[in-house]
Parts: C-alpha cells; structure tokens; sequence
C-alpha cells in the first residue's frame, strides 16, 4: 500500500485514519535520516499543540530520561520545526549556605531555561547543564576555560563569549570561584541563527516571532554552528518557543516559583538586586503557543517531586517507555537533521485547530466528565487534593484534541503503557488494563463505526463530536501527574487498626494511580 500524501492528510482529520497517515508520512519523510520517534511522545506534543498553551509531563525511567528528552527535542526540531532549548539541571552537591545567594537564585534560572543565549551572571557558578544543541562533546579545556569564565567580573554592557560560555545556574554549592565545576556539558553549546533554518523564514515558521534585522544568535537543536557575536544587546533577545527540562525537581524553590510566575503571567520578568547585574534586567513576552517539557522520573503511586502549584500548570502527563531500537538510534543520534519541508506543516496545524475550534463538546458529556473528577477526588485509596478547575479544563481541552486526531478504539490508548521486549502480559496490572479497554470498546463501538462510514466521503468534517470513549482515554493524562496513592497511615482508622509496634505497610502492595484510575472509569 502506498503511503498517503501529505495532501491527503486534511481530508481524514477525525477519523481512525488520520493519525496512521500521518505517521506513515512522518516515516517516510524521516526514513534514513537515524531520526528516533516514539508514539506516544509525538502523540502527547501533537495534543498539547493542537489544544494550544498546553505544557506536557514525560516520565520515564532513570536511565531513559536523557533519550526521552533527546527524542521531545528531536520531534519539536525536526518534525514541527519549532526553536527549542534543552537543559538539564543537576542534584547540587551542598545546599548554598549564603542567604543573598537563596534570593539572586531566581534570575539565573530564568535566563538559562528563557534565555539560553544571555551572558550568565558572574558571581555564581554553574549547576545547570545547557544542552541546546545535541550531540557534540566538549573537550576538558573547554570545559576548564567555561568554568573560569563564568566567574569573571562584567566590565561593561558588551561581551565576549566563547561557544561553551556556561549558563547560569541553580543551587550552585558555593560562593567561591574555587567551588569544583566539572562534568557541566553533555554537549558544546553553539550560537545559531534566530530562523528555522537558513532557507526558511520567520513568517514561515508557524511558531516563530516577528523577524527583526537585530534578532541576536540563539541555540537551537539542530542547526551547525556560526561565529557568536561579540556583542549582545537583551532588548532584541529572542524567546524559545519549547524548552525540554530535565531536572526539574533538583531547582531551589525561589526559582520553581518564579517559574510558575513566569507560566502564569506568560512573561519573563528580571529585576536584580544587584548592581552588576542591572544591564540583565528586562522583561520579555513568551511566544504564543509556548511549551514546556518536563521529563522526570518514573514512579507510579506518587507526584512529580515539584512545586504543586507549578504542577498545576502542566496540562497532562505520558509514560514513555521505550525500546531497545530506539534506545540504539538515541544513542547514535549527534545531529537532529533539517528536514525541509517539515512532516507537520503549519497549514496541517492551522486545519487541525481549525477543527478543534469547531469541536462539540456535548452537556451531558460535562457531566460525564465532572462525574468522572468527583469519582477520583473522593476515592479513598487516591490523594485528589490537586484536581483543580484548571485540570477539569485541561480534560475538556484535550478531550476535543483527542477527538481530532481520531477516535481509532485501537491507538489512541495513552493508558496503555507499551510491554517490555520479552515479557508478557500476565500481571494483574495489564489484566486490569485490558478490561478497561474491553469496556472503552464496548462504549465507542458504535461511535467508531459511524466515522469510519465517512471516511469514504472526500468532504472535510465541519464538525465532530465528542464521545465518552474520548473522555474515557484522555483524563487519566491530565490527572495522573496530580494523584497520588495514600499511605496506610492516611487513613482514618489507622490508629485503630494498627498498633504502634505494627509494620508500615510496603510501598510494593501499594496499588498504582493507574490501576485505581482504570477501576474508576469503568465503574462510572
């Protein structure tokens, strides 16, 4: 069969075969190039940009954290064409001692996650390690002369930067320029043009900002390096429209709150204290449709060890676990290739919020959905105190993006979590999974059907519906990264029924948010 073009692609939006076209043109138009895709990852960016102002949770684990990170870059750059920053922030070795350090702490963060082509400030010293562009090792020197770069005193407003020129840090150990400052780099840091790509423009860009003439170098994921300039002037500095973090849960937490200020007022506002680093001080716009990626650890009874309230502001969460083939492209992968036209073009993403914009979202169904929050804030296994109004908005926004992207009762299960190489699916946790999914079925069977008839037609949808089996698949994404399993010790009668000298109970009987999650949806 051959594989649908990407004209064809408008024509199937809201149907069971609009996802697999556009990932058999993904394929082809990535085949040969060492790019590394995973499903669910380019499933849960395309829901976030179809619903618009979405900021998205992976999790994984421990060792695949810096791969997931490399593909969410990768399928930004490459696929959308969209400028990203990557960074991750590394566990300080001591907790800073001296007080003003706590309270200048914010700022620095700022500018390295915002403002990755800014100077850094100069009286810190870096635990934040700046991986914008993928792939390319630095040499010890390199790293020997960003050390001492990032401790040396700002003598006027112009600046001159070597490509590995560390940003600014987080929870830096100490003071002292004698602080150890190794292992900073997982790969070299290059200034890039502010555009797409040296033939694309600003106004092709779907994402990009107006293009001005004064528009500084900036990091980008996948373009090769040029001569970085031997000044900056921050009044033209130019704002990333995603940035990938890993990491997160090792920030202070002065900056985790001046990041949720940031999220919340869609602005980046720097107002130092200190003398020397007055020239850094600004405030910028974040760029419409902004978003941020945070790839943590892996651990299914609890919440992201963040701020809850920077929680709240992402949208939905997927669990990443990815294979042994993709692990070995990841691995080989030194330069994200420029791939000209994109696969997701920005008319294919101008038709597809086209149709989200014109999806019904019935009355009945927001009852279904308000049951549905009720159902799992009160449930006595689950800690619901962080299902919030904007949450249940969040549902409704992707359960309309879920909706056009398809409604196929076979692959749009972002429960479903992908088996390991050589396991089967005996444990009670799939079972309980499976039977999730035979009810789901059940529930969307007739709904599948009546899509599918009109597939046949040539007549784009004017409108879709959206049915229960949407909602059924979306809400978990947007509440797991909110629940989390209460301890023996949280109940009631705890004291009652356990003595003092009892055994606490161990976290491996614990059930997961998952499986409590799936028992609730098909009981509703």
């Amino acid at each position: 069969m051959s594989l649908a073009g990407p004209s064809n692609l408008p024509t199937t939006i809201g149907t069971p075969a609009f996802f697999p076209r556009l990932l058999a043109n993904i394929q082809e138009a990535t085949f040969g190039t060492g790019i590394p895709l995973d499903i669910v990852i380019l499933q849960s960016i395309l829901l976030c940009f179809i619903s618009g102002d979405k900021h998205l949770i992976l999790r994984a684990s421990e060792e695949d954290i810096p791969h997931v990170q490399r593909i969410a870059v990768t399928i930004l750059s490459s696929l959308f064409g969209v400028v990203t920053h990557k960074l991750r922030i590394r566990r300080p070795d001591s907790e800073p001692q001296h007080s003003l350090f706590r309270q200048t702490i914010p700022n620095p963060f700022l500018r390295s996650l915002f403002l990755p082509g800014t100077p850094s400030s100069s009286s810190t010293l870096s635990s934040i390690d700046d991986t914008g562009t993928a792939g390319i090792p630095v040499s010890k020197a390199e790293k020997r002369r960003s050390g001492s770069r990032s401790t040396t005193k700002r003598q006027s407003k112009h600046y001159s930067r070597s490509s590995s020129f560390a940003n600014d840090l987080v929870n830096a150990p100490s003071l002292s320029p004698s602080s150890p400052h190794s292992d900073l780099y997982e790969d070299r840091l290059r200034s890039v043009p502010s555009t797409i790509s040296g033939k694309e423009t600003a106004a092709s860009n779907p994402f990009a900002s107006g293009h001005s003439s004064h528009s500084p170098t900036f990091v980008h994921s996948f373009l090769d390096s040029v001569p970085s300039q031997e000044s900056r002037d921050l009044k033209f500095a130019r704002i990333p429209h995603a940035v990938v973090l890993s990491g997160l849960e090792n920030a202070s937490l002065p900056s985790q709150r001046a990041l949720i200020k940031v999220l919340a007022e869609k602005r980046i506002v720097l107002d130092s204290q200190e003398i020397e680093d007055e020239e850094m001080d600004g405030v910028w716009n974040l760029p419409d449709g902004f978003m941020l990626i945070y790839v943590c650890p892996l651990n299914t009874r609890e919440r992201p060890a963040i701020h809850k309230n920077l929680l709240d502001h992402f949208s939905m969460s997927a669990t990443v676990n990815l294979t042994a083939d993709v692990r070995a492209l990841c691995k080989h992968l030194h330069l994200t290739p420029v791939l000209t036209p994109t696969p997701i073009s920005q008319s294919l993403l101008h038709d597809l919020r086209a149709f989200y914009h014109h999806t019904h979202f019935p009355a009945q169904l927001k009852l279904y959905l308000s049951d549905l929050f009720t159902a799992v804030r009160h449930h006595h296994k689950l800690d619901g105190m962080w299902l919030t109004a904007r949450s249940m908005r969040d549902a409704e926004d992707l359960a309309r993006a879920s909706r056009v992207l398809g409604c196929d009762p076979t692959g749009m299960e972002l429960v479903r979590e992908t088996a390991a190489l050589g396991e089967t699916s005996t444990n009670a946790d799939e079972r309980e999974v499976d039977k999730f999914f035979d009810v789901m079925d059940e529930i969307s069977w007739d709904v599948a059907m009546d899509v599918g008839e009109s597939e046949s037609t040539d007549e784009p949808i004017a409108v879709l519906d959206v049915s229960e089996a949407d909602i059924a698949r979306i809400v978990p994404r947007a509440m797991t990264h909110r629940l989390r399993v209460r301890d023996v010790d949280d109940e009631i009668f705890y004291g009652v029924m356990s003595g003092a000298a009892f055994m606490s109970a161990n976290d491996d009987e614990k059930p997961a948010v998952k499986s409590i999650l799936v028992q609730i949806l098909a009981e509703v």
